[in-house]
């Protein structure tokens, strides 16, 4: 499993959702470790890409096929700066074995210093916020479920 900083944000098990492409594609789930972020404590995000099928599974994807968002309750994307995600035009195939769940764990702490692959988070006045995740590939996208998010 693969751990990315995203500002303020740091998500890991309890909350899961997932999406299912149809027959012979993957579904992508995500789960949070708490809903609330305090001084010091972040939200990590564990997404999974999961292959449920007897057969092996080949997606097309860019530099950034997992991408997370932070966005306003209204759907106003506030994370990435923009709203979408800057990646290399790099392009790749990832091939999950049958049964196989690659992971991913995103972190949102209170502060917006980000590993150097991610850009800077700005600082989010208090409120509730949905943190979730995208699989973007050649073949389709899904998105995770919409987590809702206290900063205090």
């Amino acid at each position: 499993m693969s751990v990315c900083r995203v500002g303020a944000f740091l998500v890991l098990g309890a909350l899961a959702c997932s999406s299912m492409s149809g027959p012979q594609r993957v579904t992508l789930s995500a789960s949070v470790n708490r809903t609330e972020i305090k001084s010091g404590e972040p939200v990590i995000m564990t997404v999974s890409l999961t292959n449920p099928n007897p057969d092996a599974v080949t997606l097309t994807v860019s530099g950034c096929p997992i991408r997370p968002y932070v966005a306003t309750l209204a759907g106003a994307v506030v994370m990435p700066s923009g709203g979408s995600w800057v990646c290399t035009a790099q392009i790749s195939r990832l091939t999950l074995g049958p049964g196989e769940t690659q992971q991913q764990a995103f972190e949102w702490a209170r502060a917006s210093g980000l590993a150097t692959e991610l850009p800077e988070v700005p600082s989010l006045p208090p409120g509730v916020y949905n943190f979730y995740a995208t699989l973007v590939a050649q073949e389709e996208t899904l998105s995770t479920q919409r987590f809702e998010i206290r900063l205090d």
